[in-house]
């Protein structure tokens, strides 16, 4: 457990780590409610940020890093089991919870990757961004086997839905939005027969 900017505050409790890491090096990494947990290593901050303050943050295998800042959960949630959940330029935000992945990977590269209402989970992998967005408000975008990509940004979702079982959903220059309130949206994507 290694701080060098300063920073790494519980107040209600918990700030674990089993096989090693839990790194700063600018500063931050608090939580308030409690957790901020890791078993086999990782859960790094460099430039500051990765906070939590109604509890969660858990990696098992590995990983959950960020360089430029941000990392945030409020009512809870950000968990790596097999490891990844990255973001190097910042974002990667949660309200009332979930952000997920099992297998590993759910990378913001240049920023965002939010939840407010929870939801946005990976299990066999993947959810990129590189330049930003990937976005729910209510909830979900789910995948699978993995894929959903984007790279210029954008794959917003409002009130909820968007899934890829066996994989894909990939924009590169953006879009990819699906917005309909109580209605919620529906795109699901399944490979094979």
């Amino acid at each position: 457990m290694k701080t060098k900017g300063g920073d790494v505050k519980t107040k209600g409790g918990d700030v674990k780590t089993k096989g090693g890491d839990v790194k700063t090096k600018g500063g931050d990494l608090k939580t308030k409610g409690g957790d901020l947990k890791t078993k086999g290593g990782d859960l790094k901050a460099k430039g500051g940020d990765l906070k939590t303050k109604g509890g969660d943050v858990k990696a098992k295998g590995g990983d959950v890093k960020t360089k430029g800042g941000d990392l945030k959960a409020k009512g809870g949630d950000v968990k790596a089991k097999g490891g990844d959940v990255k973001t190097k330029g910042g974002d990667v935000k949660t309200k009332g919870g979930d952000v997920k992945t099992k297998g590993g990977d759910l990378k913001a590269k240049g920023g965002d990757l939010k939840t407010k209402g929870g939801d946005v989970k990976a299990k066999g992998g993947d959810v990129k961004t590189k330049g930003g967005d990937v976005k729910t408000k209510g909830g979900d975008v789910k995948t699978k086997g993995g894929d959903v990509k984007t790279k210029g940004g954008d794959v917003k979702t409002k009130g909820g839905d968007l899934k890829a079982k066996g994989g894909d959903v990939k924009t590169k220059g953006g879009d990819v939005k699906t917005k309909c309130g109580n209605d919620r949206a529906q795109l699901h994507m399944k490979c094979g027969a």
